[in-house]
C-alpha cells in the first residue's frame, strides 16, 4: 500500500478544513493515536465531510485504528470522490486491485446505500481484543473455504494473505462484515453453510483455477457452447463490441479445460519416492512436517590440486611456496566457484494443455529455481519457468531442446519471495499455446509458444544453488494420464 501512503503525506502538507471534528482527527493522527483519529474522522464523515471520508478511507485501507477493510475504505474513498475529491477517486482505484469483485460490489452497494448520519457498517475498532481461535480451528476454515470453492491455500492452519483474502471474499458473498479475520462467527456460519452446499450444483470453473475443489464438467460444457456462439455473433456482426468483450471475459474466468488430475502431491505423508514416486537426479532432497520437500544447494569451492614435486624440482618449490608466502588469502578468492545443483523428478504423461500449482518458499536470497514440464527420457526438452531472487528478471518462461533455449517470455521486474511465507505459482497452457503465469494470484505474463505439440513425459524440479522448499504439486491435464 505504498502508493495509499503516498497520497497520504500529501494530505499532511494541505491546509485541512475547518470543521473542529476533522481538525481534531487530524491532529491525533499526527500523534499517532489512530483509534482517537478514527473517532474524529468517523464522527465527520458520516456528516459528508469529503476529506474527513477520505482519511477514514485510508484508516481502513492501513488498518490504523480501526479492523483493516478494503471494502470499507473503498466504500469512503467513493463517497468522497463523488464530492470531487481527485485523491479519493486515485486511492480507491487503488485499493480496486486489491480487492476481489465480489468486495468491490458489496463496497458499491454499500456507498450507494449511505445517507448522511447514518451508522457505519463496520466492526468495532480494532483496540477492542477478539477471541482467538486454535490452529485447528483455523485449519478447519481452510478446509471448509477450499471446499466452498474459496482459495485459502494449503489447509496448514496458518492466516496467512491467501486465507484472509478467501474470508473477505465469503464474508462479502454473504453479508457478513468483511474484515479477513477467522473468528469463531465465521466458524459457525461456515459450519452452516458447508454441508448444504456439498448437495449443490458443482462450483464455477472461476474459483477452481485458483486451487478450490472442482467438479466442473457441466460448466465447462456451457462454457464451450458460449465460445462457439460467441464466434459465430463475430462473424455475423451481430453484437456491440463491447457487448462481446464482457461474453468473453465470462469465458475467460469460468474455463478450465484442465479437469483430469496428472500429478498430486502435498508430501504430507513424509515420503517423495512413493505414491506419487519422485526421482533425485542430483543432490538432496528431505520432506519436512512443515515446509514440504526441502532442498539446500551451497557453492562450493574445489580445493587446488596438489602437483606433486620432484626431487630436482624441490628448490624451485621453495622459491615458488616463500613468494606466495602471506597471499594464500587471496589465492583462495581467486579460486573459481561451482554452482552444485539438485533435481528431482517425476515421470508422468501430461497433456500438451496442462494447468500447473505449486506452492514454494524460497528461504534465501541466492541461486535460482527452475521447474516444468519434460519430453524424454533424458528430460532434455521442454520447458521451464526459471525464479531467480531479487534479478531483474525475476521470473522467466524458457523453451529448451536439445540443441538450445529460448526465452519465451520474462517479468521484467524483481520479484523477491523470501518473506518466510508460502507463495503459489500458477501457470496454464491451452491447446492454442498460450500460457499464463500468475503467482499469489496477480498475473505476471500472458504469452503464446507453439514450440511443442506432443505430451510431455514428466515433471521437474532443478535447484541451483539456493535453499527452497515446495509444500504443494499439482499438474491438471485435458484428459486422463498414463500411470507408469
Amino acid at each position: 500500500m505504498k502508493a495509499i501512503l503516498a497520497f497520504l503525506i500529501l494530505l499532511l502538507v494541505i491546509p485541512s478544513p475547518a470543521r473542529a471534528d476533522h481538525d481534531a482527527g487530524m491532529s491525533a493522527y499526527k500523534q499517532g493515536d489512530y483509534a482517537k483519529a478514527y473517532e474524529e474522522f468517523e464522527a465527520s464523515a458520516e456528516q459528508g465531510n469529503a476529506d474527513s471520508q477520505l482519511m477514514l478511507g485510508f484508516l481502513y485501507a492501513e488498518g490504523q485504528g480501526v479492523r483493516q477493510s478494503y471494502v470499507q475504505a473503498h466504500k469512503w474513498f467513493s463517497l468522497a470522490a463523488s464530492q470531487g475529491n481527485s485523491k479519493a477517486e486515485k486511492a480507491r482505484d487503488i485499493v480496486a486491485k486489491k480487492m476481489s469483485r465480489e468486495e468491490i460490489i458489496t463496497a458499491q452497494q454499500l456507498a450507494k446505500q449511505w445517507q448522511p448520519g447514518s451508522p457505519s457498517e463496520e466492526l468495532q475498532p480494532a483496540t477492542e481484543p477478539t477471541e482467538k481461535l486454535s490452529r485447528e480451528e483455523i485449519r478447519e476454515i481452510q478446509e471448509m473455504l477450499a471446499e466452498l470453492g474459496y482459495d485459502p491455500g494449503i489447509a496448514d492452519g496458518l492466516m496467512g494473505s491467501r486465507t484472509r483474502s478467501a474470508i473477505r471474499s465469503y464474508q462479502a458473498e454473504v453479508g457478513l462484515p468483511v474484515d479477513g479475520e477467522a473468528s469463531k462467527v465465521l466458524l459457525q456460519h461456515l459450519k452452516e453453510a458447508y454441508e448444504p452446499a456439498r448437495a449443490k450444483k458443482p462450483i464455477p470453473g472461476g474459483r477452481a483455477k485458483t486451487g478450490g475443489k472442482y467438479d466442473g464438467e457441466q460448466t465447462q460444457v456451457l462454457v464451450n457452447r458460449l465460445r462457439e456462439l460467441i464466434k459465430e455473433v463475430e462473424q455475423k456482426r451481430a453484437a456491440d463490441r463491447w457487448v462481446l468483450d464482457r461474453l468473453w471475459g465470462l469465458v475467460r474466468e469460468y474455463d478450465w479445460p484442465w479437469q483430469y488430475k496428472l500429478i498430486e502431491d502435498n508430501f504430507a505423508d513424509g515420503d517423495y519416492t512413493a505414491d506419487p514416486a519422485w526421482k533425485i537426479v542430483a543432490g538432496q532432497f528431505s520432506v519436512d512436517e512443515q515446509m514440504g520437500l526441502v532442498s539446500t544447494v551451497k557453492k562450493s569451492v574445489p580445493e587446488p590440486k596438489k602437483r606433486e614435486t620432484k626431487p630436482e624440482d624441490l628448490p624451485i618449490a621453495i622459491l615458488e611456496a616463500f613468494l606466495k608466502k602471506g597471499k594464500s588469502e587471496e589465492t583462495e578468492k581467486e579460486r573459481p566457484v561451482e554452482e552444485d545443483y539438485a533435481e528431482i523428478h517425476i515421470v508422468r504423461d501430461i497433456t500438451n494443455a496442462f494447468a500447473m500449482n505449486m506452492t514454494i518458499r524460497s528461504r534465501a536470497d541466492e541461486g535460482h529455481l527452475e521447474f516444468g514440464p519434460y519430453q524424454g527420457t533424458d528430460r532434455g526438452a521442454g520447458y521451464r519457468l526459471v525464479y531467480t531472487p531479487g534479478a531483474a528478471g525475476g521470473l522467466e518462461l524458457l523453451r529448451i531442446s536439445y540443441s538450445r533455449s529460448a526465452v519465451v517470455d520474462t517479468y521484467d521486474k524483481p520479484l523477491r519471495l523470501e518473506d518466510g511465507q508460502p507463495h503459489t505459482v500458477l501457470w496454464t497452457r491451452d491447446e492454442d499455446g498460450e500460457m499464463a503465469v500468475s503467482v499469489d494470484g496477480n498475473e505476471l505474463f500472458q504469452v503464446i509458444d507453439r514450440g511443442f505439440t506432443d505430451a510431455f513425459n514428466g515433471f521437474t524440479i532443478v535447484n541451483r544453488g539456493g535453499d527452497y522448499a515446495v509444500r504443494n504439486v499439482t499438474l491438471s491435464g485435458t484428459k486422463a494420464a498414463a500411470r507408469p
